[in-house]
């Protein structure tokens, strides 16, 4: 997800399935945030399988402090409204 800044939102920019954590790294831009919310399979000990669901909030280094500034007071808000804290 990213902010649009002209609609002043945070929207979904791309939708990846079935993609490990080292093809989602390759996915992300090297010089802009980006929020990502990944489910993956678990496993537990005693076979249950569950699909958590992990917020990240990518900032790389070299990213205009505008843009950090715009992500960083949005990531709150998007966990709340996206009940990501449950």
């Amino acid at each position: 997800m990213k902010v649009d800044k002209d609609r002043q939102m945070v929207v979904l920019e791309d939708e990846l399935q079935n993609i490990s954590p080292e093809e989602l790294k390759l996915e992300l831009p090297e010089r802009q945030p980006r929020f990502v919310v990944y489910s993956y399979k678990y496993v537990h000990d005693d076979g249950r399988v569950s699909y958590p669901l992990c917020f990240i909030f990518s900032s790389p280094v070299g990213c205009k402090p505008e843009q950090q500034m715009m992500y960083a007071g949005s990531k709150n808000r998007l966990v709340q409204t996206a009940e990501l804290t449950k």
